[in-house]
């Protein structure tokens, strides 16, 4: 029965491969700023909330409409996105991101903020995200998360609205891989607060 369901997963991993192996061309699809993709998925996602999120599919369709501060490459490295550099101190605990120029759909700026309230409303008990422990190497974090504690105590701070200063509860070598999950994606507060 085992193999059985790791050859299915295994086909429908090759399957969703080959449906984005045929989704570019050299010159993009569309005009300007604006380009089309195409795809199938078999299902519809459930959400499109990076904060609530669990499933393939939903992880699928955000990866393709978030980035987060960093991506992986083809190896599982990470590598700059919605970040173009960071800085990391000697003890491992404190990174200062920098955040390139880009912006939402809507127009607005990406900005620290939205990276910084993303994370927040993530760990909130209200939110109960499922996902929420992928947050848990920033300091306060978890206490924030479990046990009710101050969101003004978790390590995440917008410094201005190209810097954001994270602290991390204790060294976490893989934190820059952590960083490219759906769990750690912006959202535009204001487009937030209209779907409430």
């Amino acid at each position: 029965m085992k193999k059985k369901q790791l050859l299915t997963m295994a086909l429908a991993a090759l399957t969703a491969c080959s449906v984005f192996a045929g989704c570019g061309s050299e010159s993009g699809s569309g005009s300007g700023d604006q380009a089309t993709i195409r795809a199938t998925f078999g299902t519809e996602p459930e959400t499109l909330d990076p904060g609530k999120a669990t499933g393939v599919p939903e992880a699928t369709y955000l990866g393709e409409m978030f980035e987060g501060l960093t991506s992986l490459d083809k190896d599982g490295q990470p590598v700059p996105a919605a970040a173009e550099k960071w800085d990391v101190s000697e003890d491992g605990l404190t990174y200062t991101f920098h955040l390139r120029d880009n912006k939402w759909s809507n127009g607005d700026p990406v900005t620290a903020q939205d990276f910084e309230y993303a994370w927040k409303r993530t760990l909130s008990q209200d939110l109960a995200s499922e996902y929420a422990y992928m947050l848990f190497p920033i300091q306060g974090a978890e206490d924030y998360n479990k046990n009710g504690g101050s969101a003004d105590k978790v390590g995440v701070k917008a410094v201005d609205d190209k810097t954001l200063e994270v602290h991390l509860a204790r060294p976490t070598a893989y934190f820059l891989e952590l960083l490219a999950h759906q769990s750690y994606y912006p959202v535009n507060k204001n487009v937030v607060d209209m779907s409430v």
